[in-house]
């Protein structure tokens, strides 16, 4: 369709070089004003975001959410309801004991959990940036830290297997006389339900 001349042919009395150098022109001012638009939000974002310590300080501050990042633990959570949360999986889960009092020591938070009669033995929870799951080896294999009473040792069994946590099979002693079963709880504590 190019002439002898090099020239693309006439369209409505319009020559195709010159639609062909006027769309480029419209082209190259389009991505100039798309450059110029997010060089102005760059510009904007830069100026006007904290940096990840003011950030930090603000999360904390004005709403409780405290974030770590450690390497290994990296994550935000607001620490009155991480505490809460434990309370009521531990109590949904069949175990039945209650958040009695939180308090801040030595830095970090302190949650005593227990069942809500008096003189019943009591469960820390104490916030550590320490990521250190807890297991007793005996005889070279992982051991809970500790035996959980639950009155329906089925419906707890179920009722965490549902929820997705990492439970082991329901074990049963003798004549049927003791159930037991192993869960790790959602930090990796092995804990036992029996």
């Amino acid at each position: 369709m190019i002439d002898e001349h090099g020239r693309l042919p006439m369209v409505q009395g319009v020559s195709l070089n010159t639609l062909m150098t006027q769309y480029d022109g419209v082209l190259g001012m389009l991505k100039e004003w798309a450059l110029g638009l997010v060089g102005a939000v760059l510009l904007v974002l830069v100026v006007t975001c904290p940096n990840e310590e003011d950030y930090t300080k603000w999360l904390s501050s004005e709403h409780g959410i405290v974030c770590v990042n450690t390497g290994s633990d990296t994550g935000c959570k607001r620490q009155e309801d991480a505490v809460e949360w434990k309370s009521r999986y531990i109590m949904h889960a069949g175990i039945f004991i209650q958040l009695m009092n939180k308090f801040q020591d030595r830095g970090s938070y302190i949650a005593v959990l227990h069942h809500p009669h008096q003189h019943s033995i009591a469960l820390l929870l104490i916030e550590t940036e320490d990521k250190q799951p807890l297991e007793i080896m005996r005889n070279g294999k992982p051991f809970p830290i500790m035996a959980i009473n639950c009155p329906d040792i089925e419906y707890t069994h179920q009722f965490m297997k549902n929820k997705g946590l990492m439970v082991e099979d329901l074990q049963t002693l003798g004549a049927g006389e003791a159930k037991y079963f192993y869960f790790r709880d959602h930090e990796g504590n092995l804990l036992e339900a029996a």
